[in-house]
């Protein structure tokens, strides 16, 4: 058998009709196994315009996988559920050129214009379809995999797409992180420093070795109350604030004044001390809830320093998005542990903030001890001698 190694592969298969057996070309769509038994799937031209989608039966003999028949009524059946169920319908007629036709949100960008590229696994395509509809309706351009007809290379294509982007959006799940072309887009990205978005499971960890090759890239984390509508908005808002990186006048370094001390609601009572701390010594601390109506991201843009106070309930709160804002757009960072993490919580702050200085507040019997090593750290000596601006 062949070795199929990514979608839109083409090869030659024998097709048996009623006029005998004849060769025609093929189109590789992809692989799928129930753990028991493995199906392949591919198109084949037909007559006119259409296209249709067929499946064979791979089975291991004498120790080589070969293309079999399905000949099983009830089998054929399952392989047609089993690629329905794995594609979440996005495949429901055989006619591609009719797909997604009257819906015009769901229409790939094509042209010279800045845009997105959205790279995920088609196992979660009805969630990827409704923040692609919700990121157009908002006027981000999206190009995604729908663009590449069928007709034309898949490899070929999806470089042009990732290497054209100015953005590239990577939805992380289960099946993203096994299948080969997603990765490969991932690598492609990386190779080209292409600014890359991940959206993935807050409540899940990447492999180590996923983490390490994309250290100082942008991540969303997603919650369980989230939604297309609000992982669109912090996709916006995070393309928004990279946007604005380069608008930063670089100069102003009496812009740069303050600290942006981020914690959670669990947390205000060390939040507080830890703020009455620096404020007493004339350290200028700002926190959300002295914003009103300002833009939170602008302030954690103009701060000089920005101190996170980690605890368990701070990693799966919204506020651990400020901390991933920071980190992304450079900001020199400090990380205050106010209780015990496991180590498998842990694992992404070692990661990202290996050379971040760390303080283990919850270590110390005495407040006004941590008080005294907190005030004498280098980075906050820097600020207590730097005047108070934080909105320009």
């Amino acid at each position: 058998m062949a070795s199929f190694n990514e979608s839109g592969q083409k090869f030659i298969l024998t097709v048996k009709s009623g006029e005998g057996e004849k060769e025609c070309e093929a189109t590789y769509i992809t692989r799928i196994s129930d753990g028991e038994r493995e199906f392949i799937y591919y198109f084949i031209q037909e007559d006119g315009d259409n296209v249709g989608i067929y499946a064979s039966r791979i089975d291991l003999i004498d120790g080589k996988k070969v293309m079999r028949d399905i000949t099983d009524d009830e089998e054929r059946k399952y392989s047609t559920e089993l690629f329905t169920k794995t594609y979440q319908g996005i495949i429901q007629d055989d006619n591609l050129d009719k797909l997604y036709s009257d819906d015009k949100y769901l229409k790939p960008y094509y042209g010279d214009e800045p845009y997105v590229f959205i790279s995920y696994s088609h196992r979660y395509t009805e969630f990827t379809f409704e923040l692609i509809r919700e990121l157009q309706s908002k006027g981000l351009r999206v190009c995604f995999d729908k663009a590449i007809e069928v007709s034309k290379d898949w490899t070929t294509e999806i470089a042009k797409f990732v290497g054209g982007c100015s953005y590239i959006v990577l939805l992380i799940s289960e099946e993203y992180l096994q299948s080969e072309n997603c990765m490969d887009e991932l690598m492609f990205a990386k190779k080209l420093n292409k600014k890359i978005v991940i959206i993935c499971d807050r409540h899940k960890n990447l492999p180590t070795g996923l983490m390490m090759k994309t250290v100082g890239e942008i991540f969303i984390y997603k919650n369980d109350i989230d939604n297309y509508k609000t992982i669109a908005e912090k996709l916006l808002k995070a393309i928004s604030i990279h946007n604005r990186v380069n608008e930063i006048n670089k100069t102003t370094a009496a812009s740069k004044s303050y600290i942006y001390l981020s914690y959670c609601l669990i947390d205000v009572k060390d939040g507080s001390e830890i703020k009455d701390d620096l404020s007493e010594n004339e350290v200028p601390v700002f926190h959300e809830e002295y914003l009103d109506d300002k833009d939170l991201t602008d302030v954690i843009y103009n701060c000089d320093l920005f101190i996170a106070i980690i605890s368990k309930a701070y990693l799966l709160s919204p506020n651990y998005d400020e901390l991933m804002y920071a980190n992304s757009i450079g900001k020199r960072c400090m990380l205050i542990y106010v209780s015990e993490i496991h180590d498998s919580m842990n694992e992404i702050l070692r990661l990202r903030f290996n050379r971040t200085q760390s303080i283990f507040k919850y270590k110390y019997k005495d407040n006004d001890q941590f008080a005294k090593e907190l005030i004498a750290c280098p980075e906050i000596v820097r600020c207590m001698t730097l005047p108070f601006d934080p909105i320009e």
